[in-house]
């Protein structure tokens, strides 16, 4: 082995010495980590960003803002994150997360905000702000829903989402209850449908539409138009507040309540591998 290889080696193994150590420190004080992390700073200066879904104990990203990491550790919207530096947005990472046992999807929320707090030294508050939000409504006075959001029962005894496992799941089965799969949620309520829609409008959601018991959903929308009410159509696809009304009798209304917001207190660049 000539010298160069073997230093690269050499600090190739200290680097995965010292993420190790640092998930050992992270689990002594009782906190989820990821056995082995590897956050690296990308500058490729690509727009493009790769998330792998969570399973099995994985995290997997490129080229991934860290504010993006964020909303997926603590479940928050664009609308809910305040503060930081700018290089919160600007600054891309590639990250290469893994548990030594499978985890469920919550699990690696929790070592993802461990991760953060380690390597980005993040602190953050929660606190309630009057912000604009949308209202989830049903559509009809008579209260009569669409024709694609279908009471169920088949889901009454499953686990709660956050513990499925979709890796788990074959081809042929059907995904864990209110697990999200392209548009198709099977067995979910509505205040999970209502974040599971806020992704994909300009602000927060909230349900009151007074539906107890779980559904089976199934919506379709033209992904340019998301967050504008009043555009075209594209692609014989209506937008996503019209799908809402023609296919689930639902309805979002504009609004302003306090909601739950995230406030970064503070963060650093990542400490090298």
């Amino acid at each position: 082995m000539n010298i160069n290889r073997q230093i690269v080696w050499t600090l190739a193994l200290l680097s995965l010495a010292a993420t190790t150590a640092s998930a050992q420190r992270s689990r002594s004080a009782g906190q989820p980590a990821f056995d082995v992390a590897s956050v690296k700073v990308n500058r490729s200066g690509d727009l493009n960003m790769t998330v792998e879904p969570p399973g099995g104990g994985r995290f997997t990203a490129r080229n991934i803002g860290v504010r993006n990491v964020i909303f997926e550790a603590y479940q928050v919207g664009k609308d809910q994150l305040f503060g930081g530096p700018a290089w919160v947005v600007s600054d891309r990472f590639d990250i290469l997360a893994r548990a030594e046992q499978n985890a469920s999807r919550e699990e690696i929320r929790a070592m993802l905000r461990t991760l953060l707090a380690d390597r980005f030294k993040l602190s953050v508050h929660k606190e309630k702000r009057n912000l604009p939000i949308y209202t989830l409504l049903l559509d009809r006075k008579d209260g009569k829903l669409g024709p694609q959001l279908r009471p169920t029962s088949d889901c009454d005894q499953a686990p709660n989402s956050s513990q499925a496992n979709p890796s788990s799941v074959s081809a042929n089965e059907p995904p864990p209850c209110g697990f999200l799969v392209a548009m198709k949620i099977r067995g979910t309520t509505l205040p999970q449908l209502a974040r599971y829609l806020m992704p994909f409008t300009d602000r927060p959601v909230q349900d009151r539409t007074s539906l107890t018991g779980r559904f089976h959903v199934e919506l379709e929308w033209a992904p340019a138009q998301m967050g504008a009410p009043n555009a075209p159509q594209l692609q014989d696809k209506p937008s996503i507040f019209v799908a809402l009304q023609e296919q689930l009798g639902l309805k979002l209304v504009a609004d302003r309540a306090p909601f739950d917001v995230l406030v970064i207190d503070h963060i650093d660049h990542p400490t090298p591998d």
